[in-house]
This record gives C-alpha cells, sequence and structure tokens, in this order.
C-alpha cells in the first residue's frame, strides 16, 4: 500500500488527471485488499474465541429462541398513567 501511496502523490505533483486516477484507482484496489484481510481475520478470531468459550463451559451453544416461541409466563395487566402536574394543582 505504501508504494500505491506514494504512485498517487507522484502522480498528483505530475498533475496528469489521467494518471491520478488509475493512481487513485490503484490505491483504493490495495486498501480494499488489506481491510478484507482484517475483517477475515477478526472473523476467524472471534470465531475460535467462541468455540473455546463453548467448550470451556463444557455445554453446547444454544440456539436463540424464536419470536413469538416463549416458554416464559406472559401476564397482562392494566395501568394508569398519573399526571404529577395535574395533582399538584388540585
Amino acid at each position: 500500500i505504501e508504494k500505491e501511496i506514494e504512485n498517487t502523490r507522484s502522480a498528483m505533483n505530475d498533475g496528469d488527471v489521467e494518471r491520478i486516477k488509475q493512481a487513485v484507482e490503484a490505491l483504493t484496489q490495495a486498501s480494499y485488499k488489506i481491510s478484507e484481510a482484517m475483517y477475515r481475520e477478526a472473523a476467524s478470531s472471534q470465531a475460535s474465541q467462541q468455540d473455546m468459550g463453548a467448550e470451556a463451559e463444557g455445554a453446547p451453544e444454544q440456539p436463540e429462541p424464536e419470536a413469538g416461541g416463549s416458554d416464559e409466563d406472559v401476564v397482562d395487566a392494566e395501568y394508569e398513567v398519573v399526571d404529577d402536574d395535574k395533582n399538584a394543582q388540585s
């Protein structure tokens, strides 16, 4: 990427618009490759940490509960909104 940065600077100093466009494109592609490598490394690192965490706990990962299919008891309740300003004026 340092080579592409230097090529871009050189093109800018020369003032050739087409060369600048080509240099910027090459620099962009180089930065994409670096970003891709970083994301790939971060993803594999995160996956290995999750695997190690599950092994340390000794339990397999549990799937997330599906929406609407909960085992919890749900209680419907009514409530009344009390406005403190109205009560203070009375």
